[in-house]
């Protein structure tokens, strides 16, 4: 099954990329943390913030933000990422 990528948001350093995908318009989009220079991808849990809209790295590669869509409005939250 094709999925489409829906969101790509690339680090400063070039080593990370932020990748929303969907296997089609009625399933389930997945934040994914993806290496480019080894290939592996990991989901990221975003099971408590409801549908994720938009992902960016934050200025210093110390994290990312990102705005969820949650009963219709948006909350801004900021996650670390290790």
């Amino acid at each position: 099954m094709e999925e489409m990528v829906t969101l790509f948001s690339v680090s400063k350093d070039t080593n990370l990329a932020l990748i929303r995908t969907a296997p089609t318009v009625f399933k389930e989009r997945k934040l994914y943390l993806y290496n480019l220079k080894t290939g592996k991808k990991e989901v990221l849990k975003t099971d408590n913030y409801g549908a994720i809209e938009h992902a960016f790295f934050s200025p210093d590669n110390q994290g990312f933000f990102f705005t969820a869509r949650e009963s219709g409005s948006y909350i801004n939250n900021f996650m670390l990422v290790n």
